[in-house]
């Protein structure tokens, strides 16, 4: 082969290697790209739940408010009268471990979830998993919504929906009128440093402690929400318990 031949040869080789090694660096920066791009529709994702979850709590109270105007005008006792408890747990009330005793019914709740197995459903998604627990809620099946959150706050104890989850174990038992056992968890809201439902705990923290006959330690509560986040839903609704 004459030397013009190798040459030519030598540059065909180079040319084909070079087009490879362009395209290998191109389909990694489109990988790069739709990686990226598929990490910010998570984010989006996230933050439209929250929201979403921020509207379904607004409804919860305004549906709490109508139910006790109602009850005020049929004549009735809207809030029964119980013992007076801090605003904090201490060390004779039940803390941020109370829901690891759970109720027969409760327990009963944890062996099947609306049908499923519960190891089934542990082997659901963390979003799928928090949606089925608000669902139980938000179908009034509180035992179930009790056993679903406690096992997904044990399960995923370090997530943007944990201080949420506690937050509807305090709901499920504030439903149940087992004030003092929900006001630890409204309290243990608080202990989450970014969480978007400390003004929702706080209102229930003071309608805790109307519920359980400590009606000065209520508006102190409520005094201090407004004054916390004052342009809050949950200011607004404690504005007017205060009027």
């Amino acid at each position: 082969m004459s030397p013009s031949c190798q040459q030519l040869g030598f540059l065909l080789l180079f040319s084909c290697g070079m087009f490879s090694c362009g395209q290998e660096q191109s389909y990694a920066m489109q990988m790069d790209a739709l990686e990226a791009k598929v990490a910010e529709l998570n984010r989006q994702v996230v933050t439209t739940n929250v929201r979403l979850e921020d509207m379904n709590n607004r409804l919860i109270i305004l549906q709490d408010k109508l139910t006790v105007m109602k009850t005020h005008q049929d004549g009735k006792e809207a809030i029964p009268v119980l013992r007076k408890v801090k605003l904090v747990p201490g060390k004779d009330e039940p803390g941020p471990q109370a829901d690891a005793s759970l109720t027969q019914s409760e327990k009963n709740a944890t062996n099947t979830v609306l049908g499923t197995p519960l190891p089934m459903a542990r082997q659901h998604g963390m979003i799928a998993r928090y949606d089925e627990a608000l669902a139980a809620f938000k179908a009034d099946h509180h035992d179930v919504a009790i056993a679903l959150f406690s096992e997904f706050k044990k399960d995923f104890p370090h997530t943007d929906y944990t201080d949420n989850a506690v937050f509807w174990l305090g709901m499920s038992r504030f439903r149940k009128g087992e004030y003092r056992l929900a006001l630890a968890r409204f309290a243990e809201v608080l202990d989450y440093a970014s969480s978007n439902k400390k003004a929702d705990a706080l209102y229930y923290i003071g309608k805790c402690h109307q519920a359980l006959g400590n009606d000065q330690t209520a508006r102190t509560v409520w005094k201090q929400l407004m004054e916390r986040y004052p342009n809050s839903d949950a200011a607004r609704s404690a504005r007017q318990e205060l009027s």
